[in-house]
């Protein structure tokens, strides 16, 4: 995946939340704004916890960890209508798929300033509620 960098950089074209996943969790929270925020806490709080989890398996070099978190993050994302981060960890997801662990890990950075925006759109559009 020679074009990797491009297509990270890419990923800053789709929206931080998918406003029709927006939409749709609206309407099966019925609409509750406390239902709404709950569950966007619970993604950052998880989110948070597989952040942690990647950095673990790095630092121990421990590949299949490191795949399993990314992969385990990525469907979080796409789940809670994360579209931007959702994209960044597909990128990395298929890189471990083809055990391309270095080029993976490269992505990273991205990663890590992207769901520190994404906490900044979520306090401001959701928990603002």
């Amino acid at each position: 995946m020679n074009d990797f960098y491009q297509r990270i950089e890419e990923t800053g074209n789709f929206p931080q939340i998918n406003s029709k996943t927006l939409e749709n969790l609206r309407r099966s929270t019925a609409d509750n704004p406390a239902m709404l925020k709950e569950i966007f806490q619970s993604f950052i709080e998880d989110s948070e916890d597989l952040m942690r989890e990647i950095n673990d398996a790095l630092n121990s070099n421990n590949n299949p960890m490191y795949a399993s978190a990314v992969h385990s993050l990525k469907g979080l994302s796409g789940t809670i209508g994360c579209t931007r981060m959702f994209e960044i960890l597909k990128l990395m997801d298929l890189l471990n798929k083809e055990e391309q662990f270095e080029e993976s890990r490269k992505g990273l950075d991205v990663l890590t300033v992207n769901f520190r925006e994404l906490e900044q759109v979520i306090e401001s559009e959701i928990f603002s509620l």
